[in-house]
C-alpha cells in the first residue's frame, strides 16, 4: 500500500510546540517530514508493508516585516525539506486557526471509519525528536535553537 501524507504545517508547529512545553525547547522543528510520516505509517497505521510514497506540506509564509528572523529560519526549514527529499510539494496557503483539544471536529471517530480504514496518532515528543533533519543539508545549516 502506498500512502500520500499531506501535513498542516500551521497546526503541526504549533501542536508540536504545546506536546514539548514551547518554542524554547530544541530539537523539535527541524523535521524530516517523510521520516516522520514513515515512523507514524510503520508504527501505528495497522498497514502491513504500506510505505510513504508522497509527502506534501501545507503552509503558509512568515512575514519578514514583522519578523524577519522567523521568515529567515522558515525559508531556510522549506529549501532543506526540498533539498533533502523529505517533501515532494511545499504549498502555501493561509493561516488555520489549530485547537488545542485533539483530535477536533470532523478528525473525531474510529479508526475503522472511512475508505482504507484511516487513522491518527497524537505525536509525542518521541516522535519529533526521532524525525529531525541532519544539522547540515548541503550549504543550509540548522537554525540555532531549532
Amino acid at each position: 500500500m502506498r500512502v500520500g501524507v499531506y501535513v498542516d504545517g500551521f497546526n503541526l508547529y504549533y501542536g508540536a510546540k504545546y506536546i514539548v512545553g514551547g518554542s524554547g525547547q530544541p530539537g523539535w522543528r527541524w523535521l524530516d517530514l517523510r521520516v516522520l510520516s514513515g515512523n507514524l505509517v510503520t508504527q501505528y497505521s495497522g498497514w502491513p508493508g504500506a510505505t510513504v510514497s508522497r509527502v506534501v506540506y501545507c503552509t503558509a509564509r512568515i512575514s519578514g516585516a514583522g519578523n524577519p528572523a522567523g521568515q529567515r529560519d522558515q525559508d531556510t526549514y522549506l529549501r532543506a525539506l526540498k533539498q533533502h527529499n523529505a517533501v515532494e510539494i511545499v504549498a502555501e496557503g493561509f493561516y488555520v486557526n489549530p485547537a488545542k483539544g485533539y483530535p477536533t471536529g470532523a478528525l473525531n471517530g474510529s479508526p475503522r471509519d472511512g475508505v482504507g480504514n484511516h487513522w491518527w496518532w497524537q505525536l509525542t515528543t518521541g516522535d519529533l525528536t526521532a524525525a529531525q533533519l541532519p544539522t547540515f543539508i548541503g550549504k543550509l545549516t540548522k537554525p540555532a535553537g531549532w
